[in-house]
């Protein structure tokens, strides 16, 4: 018994068509279901028969229905066909989308319908879509964000950088892109950024302060974060987000300054005098001594009184700069207050080497100093301890100095007092 079977073409046609995931139909030339392949159904929810006679364009949305027809209609102009994409509706009433291949039948060289092959594309387009947002999202991150961000590729060179890089650095997107990372930052940072770099590259995310170089050749302070860049599980290359943080910076050590300085002056303050005494007296030598001089400005009221508190101010800053001329490695000057001001000097040999140098800073602070039109002098009083013969301790030495200053004042001032047990 012979059990093969050869369809004919028809019969093989049919047979593609009604066993294809695909959604094949035929359409006559006013766009109307003459045939309509099972798979409608398990696509679109449709009995075969109800597509029948019934135009495909009613089933379009709304937004694609003038665009389809005139691909439509102008099908017998394209014998290889056209593909297109549009909304289609389904037994829901839910819109799908499709992507179409529409070719044109001819029938005695007449032009009878057309053959439509379909495939929905809705779950593509649903994750394409999300892709783009996604993309739209980062990239709104990415443009508008007002910290620094950039791409490195695992060699550190910039692959992409952010509007805020660019005003952040003063170089272009086109003067970064290309060029080493490395070459922005401080010399003295560049071990620290490569540390950091290569940590990001193994995995870990770090953040760290370096100082980059602006354009412009100034210094800019910053706070870095580097984190891996990952596309299909494998570290490609380094984000870097990065806050300029100078002006932080530059206020807490503005903050830190005045704590120990004075602000009017820019001398040590009162303050930091105790740590400094006991730091003296730490380092010295059994050979060598310290003194600690107290300075108390003579007749200084009279000058605020004739002249205002703004003269007043002048000759503080100028008595403080006649100081700082005299500032070394071993001296150091502090205003007190008010009038008032000490002046710590280590490494001397003997209280008559002291007395030498408080005669020196009288001589200093007795000369003239000029306030707008005015002439201004006024003297200083001085009283000194030395360190071991009158204290070993700040808070004693720093009472035998008043002592002396005290002592300088009620002998007629202007004068250098060394203090004594009498």
């Amino acid at each position: 018994m012979n059990l093969s079977f050869t369809p004919n073409r028809e019969q093989m046609y049919r047979l593609i068509a009604e066993n294809m995931t695909d959604m094949i139909g035929f359409l006559d030339r006013e766009g109307n279901y003459v045939y309509a392949s099972p798979s409608h159904h398990f696509k679109l929810g449709y009995g075969v028969d109800e597509l029948l006679h019934k135009s495909a364009f009613s089933y379009l949305h709304p937004s694609d229905q003038a665009r389809i027809k005139d691909r439509f209609f102008m099908l017998p102009n394209h014998i290889d066909g056209i593909a297109t994409d549009f909304q289609f509706k389904n037994a829901n009433n839910e819109y799908i989308h499709l992507e179409v291949h529409a070719k044109p039948i001819y029938e005695a060289g007449e032009w009878v319908g057309v053959l439509v092959v379909g495939r929905d594309v809705t779950e593509i387009r649903k994750a394409w879509e999300l892709v783009r947002i996604n993309e739209q999202r980062f990239r709104s991150l990415f443009e508008f964000n007002p910290n620094a961000i950039y791409a490195m590729d695992g060699s550190g060179v910039f692959t992409q950088v952010n509007p805020a890089t660019e005003r952040l650095t003063g170089y272009s997107a086109d003067e970064l892109i290309g060029s080493s990372s490395l070459k922005y930052v401080h010399p003295d940072d560049r071990v620290t950024a490569i540390r950091n770099f290569r940590q990001a590259l193994k995995g870990t995310a770090s953040t760290f302060e370096m100082v980059t170089i602006h354009k412009s050749g100034s210094n800019i302070q910053l706070s870095v974060t580097y984190v891996p860049m990952t596309i299909n599980g494998q570290i490609v290359g380094v984000f870097g987000i990065t806050t300029d943080i100078t002006e932080e910076k530059n206020a807490k050590a503005q903050v830190e300054f005045l704590a120990y300085h004075d602000p009017l002056t820019h001398l040590l303050n009162r303050r930091s005098l105790d740590a400094h005494i006991k730091a003296c007296l730490a380092a010295s030598k059994p050979h060598l001594g310290v003194a600690i001089l107290l300075i108390d400005l003579d007749e200084f009221k009279r000058v605020n009184d004739t002249y205002g508190h703004h003269a007043g101010d002048a000759l503080i800053c100028g008595v403080s700069e006649r100081l700082q001329e005299i500032e070394s490695k071993h001296v150091s000057a502090f205003r007190l207050g008010g009038d008032e001001f000490c002046v710590v000097v280590c490494r001397l040999t003997s209280p008559d080497e002291a007395q030498s140098f408080a005669e020196h800073v009288l001589a200093a602070l007795s000369e003239k100093i000029l306030y707008d039109d005015w002439t201004i002098r006024v003297t200083p009083s001085i009283g000194f301890a030395y360190a071991p013969k009158d204290g070993q301790l700040p808070e004693t030495l720093l009472i035998h100095a008043d002592h002396a200053l005290y002592a300088a004042k009620r002998s007629g001032k202007n004068r250098v007092v060394a203090y004594s047990i009498e």
